[in-house]
Formats: structure tokens, sequence, C-alpha cells
């Protein structure tokens, strides 16, 4: 009988969680157009942050430099939240890498820009750049999708 119950719960839970998601937040879309309609603006912001903050960094403007990786933290949590999962295997791999690897450059960043810590920066310029990287695989992706 315990068994038999603990069975059923696992699989109300598992239902539950499917029907849940991870994201999406106003219904998930399940094509490009929704998608698109939904998240393009969020995502080509955050395109964009991952632009700006590459040329803030290099330019040693403390200031600067910590609010544009600010706005980075800001922005990919926003699309961790609303616009994950993408329901296209590629899009989806390639924008979460750019998310995680933006959010933990923007870290790196905060740390450096707060403690004047050289070595911060210089991870976070590479994790930018990385994260820079996948954002590019992230939009091939969105433009081949069909």
């Amino acid at each position: 009988m315990r068994r038999t119950f603990r069975v059923v719960a696992a699989v109300a839970a598992a239902v539950m969680l499917v029907g849940c998601g991870d994201g999406g937040g106003e219904g998930a879309a399940t094509n490009k157009a929704e998608w698109e309609a939904q998240h393009g603006e969020l995502v080509a912001a955050y395109s964009r942050d991952l632009t700006a903050v590459l040329n803030t960094i290099n330019q040693g403007e403390r200031t600067t430099t910590m609010a544009t990786c600010n706005q980075v933290i800001d922005d990919a949590n926003e699309v961790k939240e609303k616009a994950l999962p993408v329901p296209n295997a590629a899009v989806d791999t390639a924008l979460r890498k750019a998310v995680d690897i933006g959010l933990s450059a923007a870290d790196n960043c905060l740390k450096g820009a707060r403690n004047t810590e050289a070595h911060a920066v210089e991870v976070a310029q590479r994790e930018f750049a990385e994260a820079r990287e996948a954002m590019d695989e992230a939009e091939a992706a969105i433009e081949a999708w069909t």
C-alpha cells in the first residue's frame, strides 16, 4: 500500500512539474513566431548588453563598467526567468550558455570593479567574450529555426 502511494505521489509530482515548466512566464511558446513575439525584444536587449559590456569593461571606467555589468545581470536573469526554455533545442542550448556565462562574467566584473582586482576583471573579459560567442550561436540558431 505504501509503495503504491509513493508511486502515485511521484507520478502526480511529475505531472505537476511538466505542467508548470521552468520558465516561459505568460504561457510557454510552442513555435518560433510565438517565442519571438513573447521574448524577442528581451533576447535582443541581452545581446546588446553583452556588446556594450565588452566595450565598456575594456575602457577601465569603474562606474560605467559596474552599471553595464549590473544591466547584464538584470537582463540575463529576466531571460532565464521568462524566455527559457526555448522550444528549439539549438536555440535553447546556446541561449542558456550565453546567459550562464554572462552571469558569471558579470559577477567577476563587479568583484573586480569593486575591489580593483585586476585578475577578476581579466576573467570577466574572457567570460564576456565567451558569452558573446554563445549569443552569436543563439542568434544564428534563431535565424535558422523554421
